[in-house]
């Protein structure tokens, strides 16, 4: 799977887990990446943030990869920008979600 370069966000989480199948292994994953702006002129000079979320399940076998997936994106606030912790962030416009569909087939080394 591709990741972005964590060192070129300014947020970035990732957690997954990977469960063993007798097929191959089913997958879940989620990422969340930020960018930020510092003096968003166009949110009355507060930091902003755009906030791309995404969540995947997925499966694996011997023949290829199947699931589903959301991504959703949010343009968040801080209301302090001495203080870029991400459990002070608000929502300036409503999320955004689309549904994702994985499938892809498995090269062999």
């Amino acid at each position: 799977m591709i990741q972005p370069d964590p060192s070129l966000l300014d947020y970035s989480l990732q957690t997954g887990s990977v469960t063993p199948t007798s097929t191959g292994c089913d997958i879940t994953a989620h990422f969340e990446n930020g960018y930020n702006f510092p003096n968003d002129s166009s949110a009355s000079f507060l930091t902003t943030q755009s906030l791309l979320i995404y969540d995947f399940n997925f499966s694996v076998n011997a023949t290829g990869l199947y699931g589903t997936g959301e991504v959703n994106i949010r343009w968040v606030a801080f209301p302090d920008a001495n203080n870029l912790d991400q459990d002070t962030i608000y929502d300036l416009k409503d999320p955004c979600g689309e549904p994702l569909e994985l499938t892809g087939s498995v090269a062999t080394p």
